[in-house]
């Protein structure tokens, strides 16, 4: 599946591309320019798995036990990172993400970083 986080600041830090050195992950060079995409997500029918973490997920689960009628989506959290709460949204289908906006950007250091 495609993972999205419903807060940008999370996929900056630890998801992010450098096009200067595209081998280079966020917090190896904290103060080059990143990218991310901005999306919009036709999310459907969200099953909340909460702050459960199941990774043998292939696809969405059933709607009830013994349905052939799936969830269009998978949503967790809210997980707690350093800045914010977040959720991620997991899509089966690609056809329900569409790239919105390429964002271009520079971290600062913060106060305690200077």
């Amino acid at each position: 599946g495609a993972y999205f986080s419903t807060t940008p600041n999370y996929s900056a830090k630890h998801y992010s591309y450098c096009p200067s050195n595209p081998n280079t992950t966020a917090g190896q060079d904290p103060i080059a320019p990143r990218q991310f995409l901005l999306a919009r997500v036709a999310c459907g029918n969200v099953c909340d798995m909460k702050n459960s973490i199941n990774q043998s997920l292939t696809r969405p689960p059933p709607l009830h036990p013994g349905s052939y009628y799936l969830y269009d989506s998978v949503q967790g959290g809210p997980f707690t990172s350093r800045s914010s709460e977040m959720c991620m949204v997991v899509v089966y289908d690609k056809a329900q993400a569409i790239p919105d906006y390429l964002v271009t950007f520079q971290f600062r250091p913060s106060f305690e970083e200077a």
